[in-house]
């Protein structure tokens, strides 16, 4: 099988804290820091879009020359914010073992990379934000790896995921989608989704 993992909430930690800090750290690099959004985190939860891109669009920033200066920016801040998950090392080299591995993330690669370390090499492919043009939900980043291995049939391809948008892309790309509810997205939000599976426990990825 391959499956394809999301990476902030699924194998590493996720921050609104860390999320928060990083935009006004660009709003203050822009210099507009008066956005109503990023007064506090409540009201930047109901701001907040998965595409950071369009967050950048509504926040001024349109220059696409702008958006790798700011993403750069953006990962100084939030990085510090978040950890891999400590069981993720074994497990990861367990699913290596048996499946094809793919990540597919709206961070940078280099940030994946970093922070995973060794483990980076137990995937196939990494497939940063800089390679697609439209982020989750759109099924861009999906199709971009089925595409490189178009040997596999859908039915046996997963993307594993914390959010809504994880499990939208899957099924906007015909492929089966499993939601973890360790992540950032509700488990009521999951529910209602409707994944194929469901999983509370890292341990159970090792049942794909």
């Amino acid at each position: 099988m391959l499956l394809i993992f999301d990476y902030d909430g699924v194998l590493r930690s996720a921050s609104w804290e860390g999320m928060l800090l990083a935009y006004r750290a660009i709003a203050k690099e822009t210099g507009n820091q008066e956005f109503e959004f990023l007064k506090d985190q409540g009201t930047f939860k109901k701001w907040f879009n998965p595409d950071w891109r369009i967050n950048l669009n509504q926040m001024g920033i349109t220059d696409p020359a702008l958006f790798e200066k700011d993403n750069i920016l953006f990962h100084q801040v939030y990085d510090p914010h978040v950890r891999v998950f400590p069981w993720v090392k074994e497990i990861i080299l367990k699913l290596f073992e048996r499946h094809l591995l793919a990540l597919l993330s709206a961070s940078a690669e280099h940030s994946v990379r970093d922070s995973l370390g060794e483990t980076a090499d137990h995937f196939d492919l990494i497939v940063g934000c800089e390679k697609v043009i439209k982020l989750k939900p759109d099924p861009e980043g999906i199709n971009f790896i089925l595409g490189i291995y178009p040997e596999i049939p859908k039915s046996l391809v997963w993307i594993i995921g914390d959010s809504v948008v994880d499990i939208q892309a899957g099924k906007a790309a015909d492929i089966k989608t499993c939601a973890v509810t360790w992540g950032l997205d509700s488990y009521q939000q999951l529910v209602e989704t409707k994944p194929d599976l469901l999983i509370d426990q890292p341990e159970d990825l090792l049942n794909l």
